[in-house]
């Protein structure tokens, strides 16, 4: 299988070090007992919007977009208005016509700012381009700044269509991780990423997200991850749901920290034993990283979600607590609030002082 080696071969002939020990170095990383600061959510009041399995929520100042990814929605995003949260329109039909999508992979990168929202949009196996929300809920149809053409050759295809996640990092640059689900037994059992560059159509630079050695019990869902960019695509991280760790990835200085949220974090054999998910969401704004987490004993403390708040370089700075059990959220910085959907599909919004990131 000709595309199988040739991810072996870029990742072992142009295996990038990284700042060398930033892969493979343990002594990068650092182990978290208490956050500085503690907030319970509690003033909270549930939105006037009822809708079937949302999986996502983005808003701007002016919109407040729910996404789709289940077969059965008719559209893949549906746009409110902020204010007071009236529908105005849905938005990507599922199809294979113009401004159709197939299957909606989940958002983990977009630009808001100036009141504009804009997102990225993927959608398997090779489609993606980023989504002018405004213009295109002023035009009842979905328009597209940017499109990338994934088909022009077949490894190109493969790629993509193996992909777990991709970054735009502009200037026809693109962060691209390889899904651990499309490892073959002979392939290394670490998931890792790339930096692909789109004109030349090679890799530049490559890591290894772990380091772990294939065992007799190897099970890719522990490395199941959800990820997030900063704005000004210096930074990026990854939550790692089963192992209760994350990723901080500094791009410019090829550096990468890693977080653990317990003693036993990152142990590939307790994770294996367990499967549990202790992390779920990550997100991001100009100036944070947020990671949705479930505590382990959350019946007895009356805590069934925690959101919990790092610097752009890893370090901890917040951890917000709420009774209800919350899937997807958005933070606010701005205005200093969280909207998130709970497990019942209720949608909330957490007032929080508008101080509390500064």
């Amino acid at each position: 299988m000709r595309y199988i080696k040739h991810w072996q071969s870029c990742f072992f002939i142009l295996l990038f070090i990284y700042g060398c020990k930033s892969a493979t170095d343990s002594n990068n990383s650092a182990y978290i007992e208490k956050f500085p600061i503690t907030i319970f959510c509690g003033d909270k009041d549930t939105l006037p919007i009822s809708v079937l399995d949302p999986t996502g929520i983005i808003l701007s100042d002016s919109l407040l977009c729910l996404t789709f990814q289940s077969k059965s929605a008719k559209y893949a995003l549906e746009a409110f208005r902020r204010k007071d949260y009236k529908h105005i329109v849905g938005l990507l039909t599922k199809g294979r016509g113009p401004n159709e999508i197939t299957n909606l992979r989940r958002i983990n990168q977009w630009d808001i700012s100036e009141g504009k929202m804009n997102l990225l949009i993927r959608s398997y196996p090779y489609f993606m381009a980023w989504l002018d929300v405004n213009r295109s809920v002023d035009s009842n149809k979905a328009i597209f700044t940017k499109e990338f053409d994934f088909t022009t050759d077949y490894e190109m295809k493969v790629r993509i269509a193996e992909s777990s996640f991709i970054f735009d990092l502009n200037n026809n640059k693109l962060i691209i991780a390889r899904s651990t689900n499309s490892l073959t037994e002979s392939d290394n059992p670490n998931p890792y990423f790339v930096n692909f560059d789109l004109n030349k159509r090679v890799v530049t630079d490559s890591i290894f997200m772990q380091n772990f050695v294939r065992t007799n019990n190897f099970n890719s869902l522990v490395y199941d991850i959800t990820t997030a960019i900063s704005p000004d695509l210096q930074n990026f991280i990854t939550s790692n749901s089963s192992l209760n760790s994350i990723d901080f990835y500094d791009l410019t200085k090829k550096t990468k920290k890693t977080i653990k949220l317990s003693k036993e974090a990152g142990d590939y054999t307790k994770a294996v034993s367990k499967m549990r998910t202790y992390l779920g969401g990550a997100s991001s704004t100009k100036d944070y990283f947020f990671v949705l987490s479930y505590p382990e004993y959350s019946s007895s403390i009356g805590i069934n979600t925690i959101i919990y708040t790092f610097k752009q370089d890893g370090s901890p700075l917040i951890e917000f607590s709420f009774k209800e059990k919350l899937r997807y959220y958005f933070v606010d910085q701005n205005s200093g609030e969280i909207f998130a959907i709970d497990t019942d599909e209720k949608i909330w919004r957490y007032k929080l002082n508008k101080d509390v990131f500064y």
